[in-house]
């Protein structure tokens, strides 16, 4: 899905973690999927894992936001509030796997001018325009970007002061 490209670099940087823990990945029919950006719409084989990076914890509904309301399919996801989440929903196949570092994933090249104070990327709700709108109030340059990925959001990310890492809810 187009609106799933968001997950590429997190799935790229969890398969280099994995692979320098000395997992390998190919053939894929000799192991299990691990399946990011899947929603209550997607279809999963039996024995794929999900990877969970959505903010399940403040959702209206959460069980929405997963690809299987089994309780035998396995989670993975990266926060401590999700995984509270999962077990009031009855999941108790669940692994906290935290975002961390790897260093494959700094690809950035500073950029000659920053000339952004603050970027924010992401689907923009209600609270999150407020809070970028009280910040160019206060006379920042605020960039928002949705939809732009790769190399073209790395670009504008090279040329900003701050990242805003704003949860939705």
């Amino acid at each position: 899905k187009p609106q799933n490209a968001c997950f590429l670099d997190f799935a790229a940087a969890v398969t280099d973690a994995l692979r320098q823990l000395g997992h390998d990945f190919f053939p894929r029919s000799a192991g299990r999927s691990i399946v990011f950006g899947a929603d209550s719409k997607t279809r999963l084989a039996p024995d794929a894992i999900i990877y969970n990076a959505e903010q399940l914890a403040g959702a209206d509904e959460p069980k929405k936001l997963l690809a299987d309301t089994s309780p035998s399919r396995i989670i993975w996801d990266y926060a401590k509030t999700n995984i509270v989440c999962l077990q009031a929903l009855g999941f108790g196949r669940h692994v906290l796997c935290p975002v961390g570092y790897v260093s494959s994933m700094t690809t950035i090249k500073p950029a000659v001018s920053e000339d952004i104070d603050v970027l924010f990327y992401g689907w923009i709700n209600e609270r999150r325009a407020e809070i970028l709108k009280a910040l160019e109030k206060a006379g920042l340059n605020v960039v928002s970007l949705f939809g732009v990925y790769g190399t073209q959001r790395d670009a504008v990310i090279a040329r900003s002061k701050i990242v805003l890492n704003l949860h939705f809810y």
